[in-house]
């Protein structure tokens, strides 16, 4: 697969939203989906009378591929017509991210938490490895905010009413946001919220400099035809953008990996870092040089 969607699925509900998420924007862009499934013999595998008998690792390997060639067949018409379906063995993160190495213009996608998660948490240990050390973007998918129209349009069918919320701040990072986001709304009909943070106390004068930047950052948009409003608020950037994305009834929530404060050698950021473990919202994280949308 040259490139395309790899969406990682352990039969958890939390990976089947991020499967049949992954599946309408693969339709709606015309690309492939590569379904990624891990197995991996569990760490004590034996009782108080000596070890179990395990199964043999061809025989793991056909039980999570049935398991999810079922959904995937289940799913049908939802799925782009390219599917393909890899399992491999040991930790899942590590095994998503070999699968995405080998595809030209990956996106990954999982869900908030799989079948290991503890209650409560918003963002799983599979999930947050992806985001630490993929160098594509990454879209965690939370349940409540589907992609599409509405609960009785099927997946793509109608265009995506709910806005793409993304964060501008004038780094690479936002910039390459900005390019994956427009390509999502040109593929699905969207329309994009464009929203900048100059910080808490910004003066008049601040504020007048960030519109000029944010009509700036937001040419792209305009250059595709999508449409688009712009919001600037004072204030943290992280509370600026999950609270927006909330008011707005966002689908998808879209930042860059490492803003303009990054510090050196963190991969994710703070803001990025912060959405994608207390955000509501379905979010994707994109890296500088991160590439296409999905």
């Amino acid at each position: 697969m040259r490139d395309g969607l790899i969406v990682g699925f352990d039969g958890s509900t939390s990976s089947r939203r991020a499967l049949e998420w992954a599946g309408a924007v693969a339709r709606a862009r015309g690309v492939g989906l590569q379904v990624v499934t891990a197995w991996k013999y569990p760490a004590m595998a034996g009782g108080p009378l000596g070890p179990s008998e395990l199964s043999s690792p061809e025989e793991m390997e056909r039980s999570v591929r049935e398991s999810a060639a079922s959904i995937v067949a289940e799913l049908g018409d939802e799925l782009p017509a390219e599917v393909e379906i890899h399992v491999g063995g040991g930790p899942a993160a590590s095994v998503l991210l070999r699968a995405a190495a080998k595809v030209l213009s990956p996106t990954i996608v999982v869900g908030a938490r799989g079948l290991g998660g503890f209650e409560g948490l918003l963002l799983g240990s599979v999930s947050q490895q992806c985001l630490e050390y993929a160098t594509c973007p990454v879209v965690i998918v939370r349940g409540d905010h589907p992609p599409t129209a509405g609960p009785d349009a099927p997946p793509i069918v109608a265009p995506m009413v709910a806005p793409i919320v993304v964060g501008l701040d004038g780094s690479d990072g936002a910039a390459r946001a900005i390019e994956w986001a427009v390509d999502l709304a040109v593929a699905t009909g969207g329309r994009i919220v464009a929203v900048h943070a100059p910080g808490a106390g910004a003066t008049a004068p601040v504020l007048d400099r960030a519109r000029e930047s944010v009509q700036e950052w937001c040419r792209p948009i305009e250059e595709r035809g999508v449409r688009y409003t712009s919001r600037i608020d004072a204030g943290d950037a992280r509370s600026i953008l999950a609270s927006i994305a909330d008011e707005e009834d966002a689908a998808l929530l879209v930042v860059g990996s490492r803003g303009l404060a990054a510090v050196r050698g963190l991969r994710v950021g703070g803001v990025a870092g912060y959405l994608a473990r207390h955000a509501s919202r379905s979010i994707a994280v994109v890296p500088p040089g991160g590439g296409h949308a999905p």
